[in-house]
Formats: structure tokens, C-alpha cells, sequence
């Protein structure tokens, strides 16, 4: 096999194990989305977070899928929402479209939104 064809074999093989979950949550007053870059983990610690109020004002962040564990009180069984960081503000997107913005335990914002497919 030459080399090129070798190559372009790697990169073919690595962009197929990253496979990316892609969704948008729309709330009254912004437009999530979160693409999820793990394979098959339950508990994807690399999920990208971009947030955009109606004024067009963007905010990106990486976080996590947050899970309940079974109960061995180790095994992931099942996902309930995303969590972000930006300092000490915490973003929360919930898989029942949930989305709160808590600055030290003290909720700012708390909307319902609709989840679509992206």
C-alpha cells in the first residue's frame, strides 16, 4: 500500500471513531447546542456546549454528560442532562430540556425549551 493510501486509511479510521451527537435545545430566550464527541461512553466527559441569546451574543464551553449511576454506585445507567463550567458559573442542559445558569448555588436563569435534532 503506498503511503498516501495509508494515510488517507488513518484518517478515514479517526474521523470514525469520533463520531458526534448533535443537538439543539431552544428555550424562550436562547438556542443551545451540544454535539457530544465521545463513542459510545454513557458518560462522555467531552461535549461541547455553544449558547446563543437573541441578541446573538455566543458562549462556548466544553463540559460533560451528567449520569445516574446503577446500583453498584459505579456503573453509568443512564444519562439525565450536560453540565458546564465558566468559573463559577455552572450551566445545566437537562434531557427533559432543562436549562438553568447558577452562580453559586443561586439560580439566574431557569427556562424550558424544546430539544431538536441537529
Amino acid at each position: 500500500i503506498s503511503m498516501p493510501a495509508f494515510l488517507s486509511l488513518i484518517a478515514i479510521a479517526l474521523f470514525a471513531t469520533e463520531p458526534q451527537v448533535k443537538a439543539k435545545l431552544v428555550t424562550p430566550h436562547f438556542t443551545i447546542h451540544i454535539t457530544e464527541l465521545c463513542e459510545d461512553d454513557i458518560a462522555c466527559d467531552r461535549v461541547d456546549f455553544e449558547l446563543v441569546d437573541h441578541s446573538g451574543k455566543i458562549t462556548r464551553l466544553r463540559g460533560k454528560r451528567l449520569v445516574v449511576l446503577c446500583n453498584d454506585g459505579v456503573t453509568p445507567c443512564h444519562p439525565y442532562g450536560y453540565e458546564f463550567y465558566d468559573r463559577h458559573i455552572r450551566y445545566f442542559v437537562g434531557d427533559d430540556g432543562e436549562f438553568s445558569e447558577t452562580l453559586n448555588r443561586k439560580k439566574l436563569i431557569d427556562e424550558q425549551g424544546e430539544w431538536q435534532r441537529e
